[in-house]
């Protein structure tokens, strides 16, 4: 198998990158802002007025890791990623010397790529790229999606969820695609007050997402079970150093111990449906929360020092019951990065928020 050596640029240095390697462009633009760049297709979601910029490139030159888009003009699409400050992998020595399109390359159909910054992350592929899919889907895009070589199982599992069938789903490295016509959504970002367009504008976009996947899960029965979601084969920490004290007083309350990781996207869903509370510490499988039913009661647990609402926009559709609880500041767990500090969780205050929470 050939491994293809990359180099690191960012979007917001990408013009000067460009110019070193003899390409003619302009300056990075948002297709959103310049609707004569591409074909506009104002999609509408929901039945609250809500609606969503699709534009249609045609000829659209995709390179590195996450793609970077350039037109036939030599424009650099402000779409190529949702966050410019991080970086781009490009293949090295394997960038053309100047802005060349040749037909006999070019990939005939339509496309939309969904193997941008972080996609292999779930709550960054469930908030700012399955989006997008459904985005499309509700447009009649009959065309290919693009995921990123070597994805996680919940990417194609999510856009199975959806409705997307896996023939249409093409996996793409650092590689440079040039494409008859790409599908370029606007940027939307999972993060309410972050970025040009956050989740919370399309209310109606996520629960649409939710009421796809429900349905193709089979989550149609409801119960009363409550889950606490374990952290401890995670490699990227947040892990409960006192899990066993934890898991004893949450079994107390009526909870599962439960591992996401080692079932399918549907069967957590199923699962997640059947329940009225979910308690875990911060990460991927608190989004899950998005298929409690509606006004049920969550308990986030953060690092002492690191606090987020990321997950705001799926908690605040719902109406769910949210607490947090933030873990004891202990010195040995406050090396590295603040996001991933292990958790010393106090167990009275825990047992307080359980008895708030669920009484």
């Amino acid at each position: 198998m050939t491994t293809i050596r990359t180099e690191k640029i960012y979007l917001t240095a990408v013009d000067a990158f460009l110019a070193r390697q003899g390409w003619t462009y302009t300056a990075a633009r948002y297709l959103s802002d310049n609707p004569d760049a591409g074909k506009v297709v104002d999609v509408p979601i929901g039945d609250d007025g809500e609606s969503a910029i699709v534009s249609k490139v045609n000829d659209l030159l995709v390179f590195g890791v996450p793609g970077i888009y350039l037109t036939p003009e030599g424009a650099v699409l402000g779409e190529s990623t949702i966050y410019p400050s991080a970086s781009i992998q490009i293949p090295r020595g394997r960038v053309p010397a100047k802005l060349v399109f040749e037909p006999s390359n070019k990939r005939p159909g339509e496309y939309l790529f969904l193997d941008g910054i972080y996609s292999e992350f779930y709550w960054h592929w469930m908030m700012e790229y399955l989006p997008r899919a459904v985005i499309a889907e509700s447009a009649d895009f009959r065309g290919q999606y693009v995921v990123r070589k070597k994805s996680p199982s919940f990417v194609i599992e999510s856009l199975n969820l959806i409705g997307v069938d896996s023939s249409r789903i093409l996996e793409r490295d650092a590689e440079i695609w040039q494409v008859e016509c790409a599908w370029v959504p606007e940027i939307i970002t999972g993060t309410p007050g972050h970025g040009r367009n956050d989740l919370s504008r399309y209310p109606s976009l996520i629960l649409d997402l939710r009421d796809r996947m429900l349905v193709a899960a089979q989550a149609n029965v409801r119960g009363n079970r409550r889950l606490y979601i374990s952290r401890q084969n995670a490699t990227r920490g947040r892990r409960i150093v006192n899990h066993d004290a934890v898991s004893a007083l949450v079994e107390e309350f009526g909870f599962e111990v439960v591992q996401f990781e080692k079932m399918t996207l549907a069967e957590q869903i199923q699962l997640v449906y059947k329940s009225e509370a979910l308690v875990g510490p911060h990460g991927a499988g608190m989004l899950q929360a998005l298929f409690l039913p509606a006004q049920s009661a969550v308990l986030e647990i953060f690092p002492p020092n690191f606090i987020t609402d990321t997950n705001a926009t799926a908690l605040g559709l719902l109406k769910h019951r949210y607490q947090t609880l933030t873990g004891a500041e202990r010195e040995d767990l406050l090396k590295g990065e603040p996001n991933l500090a292990d958790i010393e969780v106090d167990i009275d205050a825990l047992r307080l928020k359980l008895e708030e929470l669920l009484s």
